[in-house]
């Protein structure tokens, strides 16, 4: 919950800053051990135009790409999944918002053909417990 100032009650998020919280990437910690092997790796795939990194929970993967991020300086999406990208069509919509922060307006029409085909998944607020 947000506070709205003080002494004010706490106010639950909106769709909005919960979007926008899942397209900043964290940033790196300021201690933390530097794995120069994968960020070496990650340089030589730096090409390819998506990049996933796969492990376990707690192997390190936002570390190891914020602080790849951090070095390079390089324009890049950030989407952190959650509990509602498993809806196909909320995952759509949260990557085309991503990658808007790059080129704001890609996906427009992407977007409207989404919300026409899927409205419920698109369009409904994300929110916890049934709606």
């Amino acid at each position: 919950m947000a506070a709205t100032g003080q002494g004010s009650p706490p106010v639950p998020p909106t769709e909005s800053t919960r979007l926008g919280a899942k397209l900043r990437a964290p940033a790196p910690g300021a201690v933390h051990i530097r794995r120069s092997r994968l960020l070496k790796l990650l340089d030589e795939v730096s090409t390819a135009p998506f990049t996933l990194i796969v492990a376990p929970a707690g192997a390190g993967k936002t570390v190891l790409a914020t602080t790849w991020l951090a070095e390079r300086g390089a324009p890049t999406a950030w989407l952190t999944l959650d509990e509602s990208d498993r809806d196909g069509g909320h995952l759509w919509a949260s990557l085309i918002a991503a990658l808007g922060t790059l080129a704001p307006g890609i996906g427009t029409s992407a977007l409207a053909q989404l919300r026409r085909s899927a409205p419920a998944s698109v369009n409904r607020p994300a929110a916890v417990g049934p709606m």
